[in-house]
């Protein structure tokens, strides 16, 4: 409203803990975000008297990205979602859950697949794709990021190959409604 822009994690401490992203407003005013600081995952860990870590993915490559909420302020940051992979990409649908996108990557699986949420974290559940990767152009393995609402209640998602040297891809609309898998 003042169109001045302002930090919204003050402490440089907390703001320096990982790296922030793709950040939507919930109903209650309240932020949801994909963040690699993974704060109650370490907590955890220090509560059991374990070491703590830094969240790396399953190759220790990179920083794992997992959903976060906070206050409009920065204030009450806390984990929602729990994966040794990258939970990203996270938009509020019309009846206020969650749609995002999460790295599958353990047990013979390696796909990023549709799934919501209420906005605490709790009733996570696939929305869409698990079974429906091998849908590109001649059945090649495709992904499913950004997902998207559209006025009709389908999902819009951008469809591509997991590594791309451009960040483009396929807009495809999947009606969620009706259909789980591609089949």
């Amino acid at each position: 409203d003042t169109e001045v822009l302002r930090r919204l994690i003050e402490s440089d401490i907390s703001a320096e803990a990982g790296h922030d992203v793709a950040p939507h407003y919930l109903a209650d005013g309240r932020i949801i975000f994909a963040s690699t600081r993974q704060r109650q995952s370490n907590a955890i860990l220090l509560d059991e008297g374990k070491p703590q870590f830094a969240a790396l993915d399953e190759n220790r490559n990179e920083f794992a990205f997992t959903l976060h909420v906070m206050n409009e302020d920065g204030s009450d940051l806390r984990q929602v979602t729990f994966n040794q992979s990258h939970d990203t990409d996270p938009l509020v649908l019309g009846d206020g859950r969650v749609v995002f996108s999460r790295w599958d990557n353990m047990g013979g699986r390696n796909g990023f697949n549709l799934y919501v949420m209420n906005p605490d974290g709790t009733d996570q559940q696939l929305l869409y794709g698990a079974n429906s990767h091998a849908t590109g152009t001649g059945g090649a393995t495709v992904q499913f990021d950004q997902p998207r609402e559209t006025l009709d209640g389908q999902i819009m998602a951008l469809l591509r190959p997991v590594a791309t040297p451009r960040l483009g891809g396929a807009i495809v609309t999947i009606n969620v409604a009706e259909y789980l898998e591609d089949t």
